[in-house]
């Protein structure tokens, strides 16, 4: 049986609704036009990719295998993040390394439902690593790893690209 709604409330500290009503104005400033560094954006896909080899230095049990699903997946994923990117139509700003991403609705939907959803299905979801294979969790993490990569590299080689030779904007625009 579920609490209630206002149960749940009484239940959670001042600054988790500080939080969420943090996240969902971010979401709201993601409808609107903005500038994006080209910098800021390589140091993102640089600190992921960084992270992640940090991270499959500690997987136990590698093999030619999952290092060749690793690599297909990254470029599958460059392919994808390639191709998201060319959907938004994006636009450099000229004789400068900014790009001008136009606004998205889709996170105002998906941040509230997650938030909804977390609260109405109050018990959290356990997963037992204990209960796969060593060498399926490692395949299945180094799969993902290679996709998100991949998708964080596409995005930056198209952005780097659009940066070069446009479409171009005024500055002052």
């Amino acid at each position: 049986m579920h609490e209630s709604i206002w149960q749940m409330i009484a239940e959670r500290p001042w600054w988790h609704f500080a939080f969420v009503g943090y996240m969902i104005y971010l979401t709201y400033l993601t409808t609107k036009p903005r500038t994006i560094s080209l910098r800021s954006l390589q140091y993102s896909v640089f600190s992921l990719i960084a992270l992640s080899m940090i991270a499959l230095t500690t997987a136990t049990y590698i093999n030619t295998e999952a290092l060749s699903r690793c690599l297909v997946m990254f470029l599958l994923g460059s392919g994808l993040g390639w191709l998201q990117f060319s959907t938004y139509q994006l636009q450099a700003i000229a004789g400068e390394k900014k790009l001008t991403v136009p606004g998205s609705r889709i996170l105002i939907f998906i941040i509230p439902t997650i938030v909804f959803l977390k609260y109405y299905f109050k018990d959290q979801l356990t997963f037992d690593a204990s209960a796969l294979p060593i060498e399926k969790l490692t395949a299945l993490f180094m799969t993902l790893t290679g996709l998100t990569c991949g998708l964080f590299t596409g995005r930056l080689l198209y952005a780097t690209r659009i940066v070069k030779v446009g479409p171009f904007v005024n500055a002052n625009n």
